[in-house]
């Protein structure tokens, strides 16, 4: 590890010492603490630790390589980024290069830097494409399958936090995923989005954006750019946010057609209605009305996602670009129908980009200029040049001439894909004859030759349909009965889908054959059937265009592209029919798809399929077949089997990862575990997390000022909401004990906690800056559990009041949210419940811990009812506190003055605070304050919050005896 990741990892250590000094109160362990056992670490268990090292080390190892540091051309500030190809292409953040520029310097792990110049960017999905020059051939990292990726597996961030690695070395930051398919709102109007994300508890920092998230395959999972860094500047809390490598995917031909890219909107807006998604307003102009969506159709599922929750649905969207061939199922009147449409372009803003409140992290400052190993080469920095986007031309071609190298690259790389390095195994010409299916039943037959240079010869029959077409190395032709030769553009016979199919097998093998017809460029991004792809583009001068499709990467490799259709419309309408292909293997060093289908319309309805029988070569093949020659009609050398069954893939899937390390604790945890929501502290709303812990719906949490709501409810992990009240709470332990009228089958029972020793991994189970909403889970994290010891709170501590046994963690739980959320082993079982946030003044320091399951368990045995509100008063009492008066008792409670020698004075209050709460109860008006103060009793301290220009200040304040004021 770095030093940045090493500080990191030791910080809870050092935090642990601090807070120390600051709280702790008895702090040697007691006899149920934690001794070792007797036996001492087993040699199994040794060698277990030794296993994981070593898969870790290796997993890093594998990868590091490929980690960017990306500098701009004066070499200062930074972000980070990630090979994804030996080219030299690297996927970064959009923010990175918006800052950087659009060309500058990238350091390697080697020690040395390379020009990098920009490709492509996303601005809407934080995405940027960067190239990178000075090698033949680069190490880089494969994109893995994000949507295997579930909470509680292991995740690796690399990258260059603060600018730290001066010999460009990736620092590297461990944790779990703690949480997916999240959602971070756009900074400026729809950019910097991050929709359907990955969420990390690994560390986040400064110079991180655009670095890799890493599965412990050694894949990479996600792109790294953003974080909750609310109340604690830009330093990291315990929740990253990664775009998913799904979504990069998807936006990866777009980049490298140069384009500014726009992500994808239905122009309609969908609400949950009666647990259903309904759309509830659209564009009549739109390609969605247009298909046949209407008002009040019902959402079941987008790209064969099902679809539960509005939020959800437009979630999803978020990740595929515009122009992407939508699939939605929904239901009308009971009836269920599919759509297939291209999504609209969703508009940028047109003024300055904005960066969100919880933005991507950006560079420190001062910026450090990174420092190149000795003997490593030192360009003098040159001139930044900063990009200017123009937003108004999202969606077009930025650099026609790097495009079309771009399209050439791919168009190698196919050919390459489909023909190996085998020479000596491949034949002059293969004879390919195949059966022409509709339905099950064959209409007719089909005989090609390839040659080795790109000349072919199709003989068909389809039903009344005879004919035959060609290439003879200078022209394309086509002859049908009765008729002379004809000589026709590439375009031209590609009309016809059979002929399509013959072409393109043949321009596998010769690519000349496509830049002979025409100029090729990269169109954009696309799929066909559930496989992202490149849409190429290839317009003659004087012809209709073609276009075809090559897979976005085989077997995980992006310099591998299988042809996957072809066709001379966008969508086939009419008599434009498209022809994908599928079903390939190789045999003699030619990969040939055996089956192709020829699709009638935009739904993609197979109309007829080409499943080809039998493949040999030929030695030699008289030229003159492919100029045109006639021959007889085909006859029995095609197989023609009256029934057909497709051939079995060729290609396996792709193996499911082994289940995460924590998945099956996560997951037993999150039903049992609710988001509580009550009134608001300041102007902020006051949210927080709550454990269930019997079946008559009880629940525990912290005891907080957001409990004092009369709109107090609790949502579980359907997404119900429910109405909560106040059973009782405990000053001593900070919790409260609510009921909702639920039953609640799932709960953590109390009486049988679960165990853990000192070391031993625990995790955090919580609604952490409330990004869970709805039924979204609630987030992970994990750490181990540091130390069991006693709690006091002293002076300079704020918003504390438990005293008792403690559970201490390095777990990050001191965010908004957190408190009330669960502290499971690794089985799953419930050890403690999080602590509200302890915050040291005078070093912003911030303890991590839970309250274990043993004092909860006899709180919640106590049955005797017990009032939610202070006890009675024992006479007036005076804080010591004068309000303003301007408006009467409606208005907010100002102090204007603090009395000399008071309790007021005593706790530290000031004039011009604002009155938020007393003893947990929300106080919005003076007469709030007038009537709570009647009920506290004098001697007996509360918790009192304050706002304080623009922080909130917890103060502890004991009420006197109501005495005579002093004269003013």
């Amino acid at each position: 590890m770095s030093a940045t990741s090493s500080r990191q990892r030791r910080r809870p250590y050092v935090l642990a010492c601090v807070i120390g000094t600051l709280l702790l109160h008895g702090a040697a362990t007691t006899a149920w603490a934690f001794e070792p056992s007797a036996s001492g670490i087993s040699a199994e268990q040794r060698e277990s630790v030794r296993q994981a090292e070593a898969a870790r080390v290796a997993a890093i190892a594998k990868v590091a390589g490929s980690v960017v540091c990306v500098y701009g051309n004066d070499r200062q500030g930074g972000g980070s980024g990630v090979l994804i190809d030996a080219n030299g292409l690297a996927v970064t953040n959009h923010h990175v290069v918006a800052g950087a520029g659009i060309e500058g310097w990238a350091g390697l792990a080697d020690g040395r830097l390379y020009r990098w110049h920009l490709i492509g960017t996303d601005p809407g999905g934080d995405v940027a494409l960067i190239q990178l020059e000075g090698k033949s051939k680069f190490p880089f990292a494969r994109l893995g399958n994000s949507d295997l990726v579930r909470v509680g597996d292991w995740a690796l961030a690399m990258g260059n936090p603060f600018v730290l690695a001066e010999d460009f070395t990736p620092s590297v930051s461990m944790g779990i995923v703690s949480g997916v398919e999240r959602f971070q709102p756009a900074g400026g109007k729809n950019q910097l989005l991050y929709g359907n994300c990955i969420q990390v508890d690994a560390a986040i920092n400064p110079g991180n954006s655009g670095g890799p998230l890493f599965n412990m395959q050694s894949q990479v999972i996600g792109i790294n750019g953003r974080g909750s860094f609310k109340e604690r500047g830009r330093v990291h809390v315990g929740l990253g946010y990664a775009i998913s490598s799904k979504q990069v995917g998807n936006f990866i031909p777009d980049l490298l057609a140069t384009k500014l890219a726009q992500h994808g909107t239905l122009d309609a807006l969908f609400t949950n209605r009666q647990g259903h998604v309904i759309c509830s307003t659209i564009d009549l102009d739109s390609a969605a009305a247009r298909a046949g969506l209407q008002l009040g159709d019902e959402m079941i599922s987008f790209e064969g996602s099902p679809i539960h929750d509005a939020n959800q649905f437009t979630n999803l969207i978020t990740t595929v670009p515009a122009g992407w061939p939508a699939r939605l199922v929904c239901r009308r009147q009971d009836r269920e129908f599919s759509l297939v449409l291209r999504l609209s372009p969703l508009p940028y803003t047109l003024t300055r980009e904005e960066e969100p409140e919880d933005g991507p992290p950006g560079p420190p400052q001062p910026p450090v200029p990174p420092k190149p190993r000795p003997g490593a080469p030192g360009p003098a920095p040159r001139r930044p040049q900063h990009p200017r986007f123009n937003l108004a031309d999202a969606g077009s071609i930025r650099d026609a001439k790097l495009n079309a190298a771009n399209a050439a690259r791919l168009i190698a790389r196919w050919h390459n894909t489909a023909v190996s390095a085998e020479e000596v195994k491949f034949p002059a010409v293969w004879r390919v004859t195949a059966a022409i299916v509709r339905g099950k039943e064959s209409i007719g037959r089909q005989r090609l030759l390839l040659a080795r240079d790109g000349r072919f010869r199709l003989d068909y029959v389809a039903g009344d349909a005879t004919g035959a077409a060609g290439y003879d190395g200078q022209r394309f032709w086509r002859l049908a009965p009765g008729r002379d030769l004809e000589a026709i553009s590439l375009a031209d016979l590609c009309e016809n889908p059979l002929c399509a199919q013959a072409a393109m097998l043949a321009a596998a093998l010769q690519p000349e054959l496509l830049t002979r017809a025409g100029k090729v460029t990269i169109d954009g991004s696309d799929r066909v059937g559930s496989q992202p792809a490149y849409r190429l583009l290839c317009t003659p001068e004087h012809d209709k265009p073609l276009y075809f499709w090559l897979s976005l990467n085989v077997d995980g490799d992006l310099a591998r592209h299988e042809l996957l259709a072809v066709g001379t419309q966008l969508d086939p309408v009419g008599r434009g029919r498209h022809v994908s292909f599928s079903d390939w293997s190789t045999s003699a060093g030619f990969s040939i798809p055996w089956q192709a289908s020829v699709l009638r319309d935009p739904s993609r309805d197979v109309d007829l399929q080409i499943a080809i029988k039998d493949l040999h070569a030929e030695s030699t093949v008289e030229a003159e077949l492919f100029r045109g020659k006639p021959v007889p009609p085909l006859g029995a050398d095609v197989e023609d089997r009256s029934r057909f069954q497709p051939a079995a893939p060729q290609h396996p899937a792709t193996p499911p990862l082994p289940p995460g390390a924590f998945a099956a604790a996560i997951a037993f945890a999150q039903p049992r575990t609710v988001k509580v929501y009550g009134g608001k502290i300041g102007r902020e709303p006051g949210f927080a997390t709550g454990l269930i812990v019997d079946a008559e719906g009880h629940i525990l949490t912290a005891a907080a000022a957001l409990l004092g709501s009369d709109q107090l409810h609790v949502v579980l992990s359907d997404g119900s909401h429910h109405p909560a009240k106040i059973v009782r709470r405990s000053p001593e332990l900070s919790v409260a004990l609510l009921k909702i009228e639920a039953p609640t089958p799932n709960f953590f029972d109390l009486a049988k906690p679960g165990t853990a020793k000192q070391g031993d991994w625990v995790l955090a189970i919580s609604n952490a800056f409330g990004v869970a909403e709805g039924r979204e889970p609630l987030s992970a994290s994990l750490g181990v559990l540091s130390l069991r010891t006693t709690l006091q709170a002293r002076r300079g501590v704020e918003d504390f009041e438990y005293t008792g046994d403690a559970l201490l963690l390095d777990v990050i739980t001191g965010n908004p949210g957190v408190a009330g959320g669960a502290l499971i082993n690794a089985d799953g079982q419930l050890i403690g419940m999080l602590g509200k946030i302890i915050e040291s003044r005078a070093t912003g320091a911030r303890l991590n811990y839970a309250v274990p399951v043993e004092p909860l368990a006899r709180f919640l045995a106590n049955d005797s009812p017990v009032s939610p509100q202070p006890a009675a008063p024992s006479g007036e009492v005076e804080l010591g506190l004068r309000l303003f008066a301007t408006s009467g008792l409606r208005s907010a409670a100002y102090v204007d003055r603090v009395l000399p020698h008071s309790a007021a004075e005593e706790a530290g209050l000031k004039p011009d605070d604002l009155v938020l709460d007393i003893a947990d109860q929300n106080i919005a008006t003076a007469a709030d304050y007038r009537r709570i103060v009647k009920t506290l009793v004098a001697g007996k301290p509360v918790t009192m919050r304050v706002k304080r220009k623009n922080e909130i200040v917890t103060v502890t304040i004991t009420p006197r005896a109501r005495t005579v004021e002093p004269a003013r």
